[in-house]
């Protein structure tokens, strides 16, 4: 039986906030920066804390929005810091077993249902990780499940988006709170008080252990908004917004009952998000019903993940980012009803505000609301688009705009 490690090491090559972050004490604890910034390793450390110093011998769970993210992200990241080994691994159950008793339950909540399976569980603590991009019904569902051990904390680790629910959860109680502790670390900002210990503003810079050259490609990636969000690690409501009309309050719905049709967008990507939406016609107008949201993933295993979507919601054109001719070829292979789309970017923009008053977004379409509140205008003046923040603006467009 492998060995676990009995002494918990803060990262000598990290930054400030992240060891801000790995030391506090608090009921609820988050990390708030850019890509790259450390915070992924700073959640890595806090849950090292619960195993073997705060919560010996308790569960704990560590959540993911998506299981790519748990199988690629946050494994390989236990492993570099000896926090995984195969025999503690118990795969069927989703879990991690450590030889002082401590379990860790691996979960991802990509869906409302996946979500409610999270109401059984009885926790010591729970790491949120990617938090903003976690339906807000996690972060109050974990909370509550908070009843054992001898130090009950939920904390989380992301890059902000935009000023979404965690932002009003996580941030804004401290920023408003006249007992709050604010100390400046090194390219950051911490807050806290007797509750709630948050660190942001944590730039990519910060990170002493992150390579240069990633250091400057994140930069001449980024621009406007997204610099800010991706890069600087702030807290930004764009001010100009392409969909600014866009509202939770007005435009995030339940499915209608009935409809008479489906459609679907799709935007390419590999190292960046592949994207697709369904629609679905009713009689007041458009729903999106659905998303697909995946990164690494070959032509072949996107194809399958559309197909599911028209298997759900009906056979209906799938309108397809025209500059790859030969991944519509092989969507056509696999059955789907693949075609070039329009890609007039402007027009398309136009068709999609046209719909405003009749167009309404299922709750679970989480990373779609995510890019409703980021997608922005480059310079703010109408003309172009910052290209960001734009894999599912773009599967929208596509659809609503060549049907």
């Amino acid at each position: 039986m492998a060995t676990a490690p009995q002494k918990v090491t803060i990262d000598p090559n990290g930054n400030e906030g992240q060891e801000a972050f790995a030391r506090a004490d608090t009921k609820e604890t988050y990390y708030f920066g850019g890509v790259g910034s450390g915070k992924t390793t700073g959640g890595v450390m806090r849950l090292a804390r619960h195993i073997f110093e705060w919560n010996p011998g308790h569960t704990l769970a560590v959540v993911t929005p998506t299981v790519t993210m748990m199988r690629n992200v946050i494994l390989p990241e236990l492993q570099k810091w000896g926090l995984y080994h195969e025999a503690w691994h118990q795969k069927t159950e989703n879990r991690l077993e450590y030889p002082n008793g401590t379990t860790v339950i691996l979960e991802s909540a990509a869906n409302l249902q996946k979500v409610e399976r999270l109401r059984g569980l009885n926790l010591a603590a729970a790491w949120l990780d990617e938090i903003g991009q976690h339906f807000e019904e996690t972060y109050h569902v974990l909370g509550d499940r908070l009843r054992t051990g001898n130090y009950r904390n939920l904390f989380g680790t992301g890059t902000p988006k935009g000023k979404n629910w965690a932002y009003r959860e996580c941030v804004e109680p401290l920023a408003q709170d006249d007992a709050t502790e604010i100390v400046e670390v090194a390219d950051g900002q911490l807050l806290r008080n007797d509750y709630m210990t948050t660190i942001r503003r944590v730039s990519t810079d910060a990170n002493r252990a992150t390579p240069d050259d990633y250091k400057e490609s994140r930069k001449r990636q980024h621009e406007g908004h997204s610099y800010k969000q991706e890069v600087q690690g702030e807290f930004v409501e764009p001010e100009g917004l392409v969909y600014g009309w866009f509202d939770s309050e007005t435009h995030v719905k339940e499915p209608p009952d009935d409809y008479e049709r489906a459609i679907y967008g799709v935007d390419w990507g590999f190292n960046s998000p592949a994207a697709a939406v369904a629609l679905v016609e009713h009689a007041e107008g458009w729903h999106v019903a659905d998303e697909v949201y995946v990164r690494q993933a070959t032509i072949e295993e996107f194809a399958q993940r559309v197909g599911a979507l028209t298997d759900e919601y009906g056979t209906g054109p799938v309108y397809c980012d025209p500059a790859e001719p030969a991944s519509i070829e092989s969507f056509k292979r696999h059955g789907l009803r693949a075609e070039a789309a329009e890609n007039d970017v402007l027009p398309g923009i136009q068709t999609v505000t046209a719909k405003r008053d009749c167009l309404t977004v299922s709750k679970e379409c989480r990373n779609l609301r995510n890019e409703f509140s980021a997608y922005e205008w480059k310079d703010g003046d109408g003309d172009d688009v910052v290209k960001a923040n734009d894999h599912l603006m773009d599967s929208l467009r596509y659809a609503l705009f060549s049907d």
